[in-house]
């Protein structure tokens, strides 16, 4: 007979594997998708943005990342708040019959006020990246110039003081060819 320790591990294990996507299962799972949410359909919002904007250039791929990040957030928050309505409607004393739809807010301004401050937050992020997609594709980042083409006459440097010759220098006319043990030093042992 197992003690309770035993029977009570039993049971969440039980629980765990009844769950759609269990541990083992989760894997693979996009990170933006809840449990409960279709992964689908945000590989669906996902291809239509891309579809649509048509990014060229890893920048503008992660402008596109934060505004299907944004859309779907936003998509969230109103399946949330729909619960939200629900949930404390249904759970509410009495209900007033002249005001129903505000009743919730009334009861539980908190939790509206929290849902309205990420609605606002998700909205200015989706509008800053539509700003920044838009800004670099009006404004792509300069190519970088083309290397310089091979110069054969050097220009002199400020900082040496001297030009390179581009020409070599002809002997005088006039002048005997100095005999080459003259121009070495002369070495002596010690």
């Amino acid at each position: 007979m197992p003690n309770k320790a035993q029977s009570d591990a039993e049971g969440w294990k039980e629980k765990r594997s009844r769950r759609p996507d269990s541990p083992k299962s989760r894997h693979g799972r996009r990170p933006e998708c809840l449990p409960t949410e279709d992964a689908k359909r945000y590989d669906a919002v996902e291809a239509e943005f891309y579809e649509s904007l048509k990014p060229a250039f890893p920048e503008e791929r992660c402008y596109v990342d934060d505004i299907v990040y944004c859309i779907w957030m936003l998509r969230r928050l109103d399946r949330t708040q729909v619960e939200l309505y629900t949930y404390v409607h249904e759970h509410a004393g009495t209900i007033h019959p002249d005001f129903p739809l505000s009743q919730p807010l009334a009861e539980n301004p908190r939790a509206f006020n929290a849902l309205m401050w990420r609605y606002i937050s998700l909205r200015k992020a989706l509008k800053e990246a539509f700003a920044g997609f838009h800004d670099l594709r009006d404004n792509p980042f300069p190519l970088p110039p083309p290397p310089p083409a091979a110069e054969t006459i050097q220009t002199p440097l400020p900082e040496i003081g001297f030009e390179f010759s581009t020409h070599t220098p002809a002997p005088a006319p006039d002048c005997e060819p100095v005999p080459a043990p003259l121009l070495r030093p002369e070495i002596r042992p010690r």
